[in-house]
Parts: C-alpha cells; sequence; structure tokens
C-alpha cells in the first residue's frame, strides 16, 4: 500500500541464507505468490526489499505499508444474505480472529456483530437495505475503511429477516465495531498524509 504517491519498490523478495527468491507485486499492490513462496522457506528467512527512492526514510516511516489480506469474508454475494447466514458469520468471524490472539487476551476478543460493505467501485454510492415484512427500509451504514459498516442491531431494531445490498458488485465481512477497529488501527490512513486523509475523507462522506 502506498501512502506517499510514490511508486512500488523496486524489488520485493525473501532472502533465505544465500537464496533469493523474488516475489510479484502487480500493479495495484497485491503479491499473487506471496503465501506459496513464504511457506517453501524456512522461519529464518528475511522479507526484503529494494527501494531507492525511501532508502533516506526513517524505519518507522510508513509511506509504504504491507498488510496481510486476513480479513474473512462472506462467500455469498448474491446481494441477499439472511440473518441466520449474518449470525453465522459473527460466530465464525470472532473463531477467526480469536486464532491470532495470544491465548492471554483472547478471552477480550470483542465482539464482531458488525457487517462492512465494500463496493468494488469506490465511486458506488451505497444501497443498503434491511428486507422486512412490510418491505424494504434502507439501512445508514456508517462510513470507514472505504466501506460502510452496519450493525446486527441496527436490523433487529428494523425487524429485518435480511441484509439486502444493491448498486454494485461489493464484498460483506463481519467485523467489530469501528471504534474497536480504530483502538487496534485497522482502517486507519498511514504514511506522511494521515492527518490529512482522515480529515478529508470524513468530510467528504459526512451525511
Amino acid at each position: 500500500l502506498i501512502y506517499d504517491d510514490g511508486l512500488l519498490p523496486d524489488n520485493y523478495f525473501i532472502l533465505d541464507g544465500e537464496q533469493k527468491t523474488e516475489l510479484t507485486i502487480t500493479d495495484d499492490g497485491n503479491v499473487p505468490d506471496f503465501i506459496e513462496k513464504v511457506t517453501a522457506s524456512s522461519k529464518k528467512a528475511d522479507l526484503c526489499i529494494t527501494d531507492k527512492a525511501r532508502a533516506d526514510l526513517k524505519s518507522d516511516d510508513e509511506s509504504l505499508y504491507f498488510e496481510m489480506g486476513l480479513t474473512p469474508f462472506f462467500n455469498n454475494t448474491s446481494g441477499r444474505h439472511d440473518l441466520d447466514e449474518l449470525n453465522e458469520g459473527t460466530k465464525d468471524s470472532k473463531a477467526h480472529y480469536s486464532m491470532m490472539l495470544p491465548a492471554a487476551v483472547r478471552a477480550f476478543m470483542p465482539t464482531t456483530k458488525y457487517f462492512h460493505v465494500k463496493y468494488n467501485s469506490l465511486k458506488t454510492a451505497p444501497q443498503i437495505y434491511a428486507d422486512t415484512k412490510a418491505g424494504m427500509t434502507a439501512i445508514e451504514g456508517e462510513y470507514y475503511n472505504e466501506g460502510y459498516v452496519v450493525s446486527l442491531e441496527q436490523l433487529k431494531a428494523a425487524d429485518a429477516t435480511a441484509l439486502v445490498i444493491k448498486g454494485g458488485d461489493y464484498k460483506l465481512a463481519p467485523v467489530p465495531s469501528i471504534k474497536t477497529m480504530k483502538r487496534f488501527g485497522v482502517g486507519l490512513p498511514r504514511g506522511p498524509q494521515a492527518n490529512a486523509v482522515l480529515t478529508q475523507k470524513a468530510s467528504s462522506h459526512k451525511g
């Protein structure tokens, strides 16, 4: 992920002793062969980049940021998600996230009774509804992390039988509350212009 409007690094590779294994970086920053090549390396291997443009930056600078995609998405993207499916998703996601936490803090794993709707095109206007006996009722999602967060409580309050998502292709993920995500740094902008980006996004999506 690039946060300084610069280019991708010159090279991204695994250094395992004297063996160097190049990793593929696509134009959008994805590394499709990461898992395959990392798991084939020893535990003592290092992940390295050659990045002449950022050679003088401090070690904690996040102008270039590497992120593992560990979000558990729903397989269903039909546009309709029944309450049973959503409830099952919250249980699965809590188990998923708990596996990544140290045993001592697993008991404090926050609830994931929220749902993040991220359209494939960031220009898509949200069309998120609760399907009820009285018909479709619009659900207002709070904009965060390039998507819209709605809660299980909102759906229950509307006496919904399902969450309905229209407007375009999307990904749906069970997530903790926005407050919790912020506490763990999930979705927060990074890099030298982080504060400016956060302010601009909040202003542009107000109301």
